[in-house]
């Protein structure tokens, strides 16, 4: 697979004719992220629509919250390495700041999904939340889809042993030493 790391939204080169993509932080690239980029290649290929990736440098929660920081997974020199075989388009990483972090879920959708990136569908994970106070979770961006005219696909979750992978899930495990479970979550 080849993906193309783009880093700001001013290098990014539309594919003029929209756009299917997803949006994370995907720290770790576990098995729920890469069900999501499994997902994101099947409706690439079947619409004809390119593939992007929407990720963050540094993680979110540096910004909102830099006490509450997690344990990284993987940095953005190791996503580089590792999402290209799993994900195959162009991944834009935008820098969390201030100001992109005040966005709120609409300003956000409006402003970069669509004005930017042309978002034609936006494929995410059961779980996401993004925009000011993560306001925009699965329900907000169905509302939005709505609104503006794209569709929304919503990932289940990815479970083993009944408890769904999360960056979190495998976070907790590093942390409590059990590594063959982090691993068999990545």
């Amino acid at each position: 697979m080849t993906a193309t790391f783009v880093y700001d939204l001013k290098h990014y080169q539309s594919a003029g004719s929209g756009v299917v993509a997803t949006l994370g932080t995907f720290d770790g690239i576990h098995r729920g992220h890469q069900a999501i980029f499994s997902r994101v290649k099947e409706v690439s290929r079947e619409s004809g629509l390119p593939a992007v990736l929407v990720t963050f440098d540094p993680h979110p929660r540096f910004v909102v919250s830099p006490q509450h920081a997690p344990l990284l997974l993987t940095t953005t020199p190791e996503k580089e390495e590792f999402i290209p075989a799993y994900f195959d388009g162009q991944v834009v990483v935008l820098s969390f700041t201030q100001e992109l972090m005040n966005l709120s879920a609409e300003q956000f959708v409006k402003q970069v999904l669509l004005d930017k990136l042309g978002v034609k569908k936006l494929i995410v994970g059961y779980d996401h939340a993004f925009g000011k106070n993560r306001t925009g979770n699965t329900a907000e961006l169905r509302r939005l889809a709505g609104v503006y005219g794209f569709e929304v696909e919503v990932v289940e979750p990815v479970l083993i042993d009944g408890t769904p992978v999360s960056s979190t899930r495998i976070r907790n495990a590093v942390v409590g030493g059990h590594y063959a479970e982090a691993l068999s979550l990545l």
